[in-house]
């Protein structure tokens, strides 16, 4: 069991896994070279970009944060 004011292994794992299929999700299918076609079945399909755009840059951001935001609160605890 986790001490008092720490979190479970378990959370941090769980963390960087979905982070990871994050990242694989929203970059699987990337082309940097896409027709003018593609660009408006795009427009027309705006709440998949939406969608996309929150699992591809947003909730990674998130959890970065959160897992360098637990990182920085560890090695303070070290320290002190």
């Amino acid at each position: 069991m986790a001490a008092a004011g720490q979190r479970p292994w378990w959370i941090y794992l769980l963390a960087l896994a979905i982070l990871a299929y994050c990242l694989a999700l929203g970059w699987l299918g990337f082309d940097p070279h896409v027709s003018q076609d593609s660009i408006r079945e795009g427009i027309r399909s705006a709440p998949r970009g939406v969608v996309q755009i929150a699992v591809q840059y947003v909730l990674p951001a998130l959890l970065l944060g959160f897992l360098v935001n637990e990182g920085v609160a560890a090695l303070r605890s070290r320290l002190r």
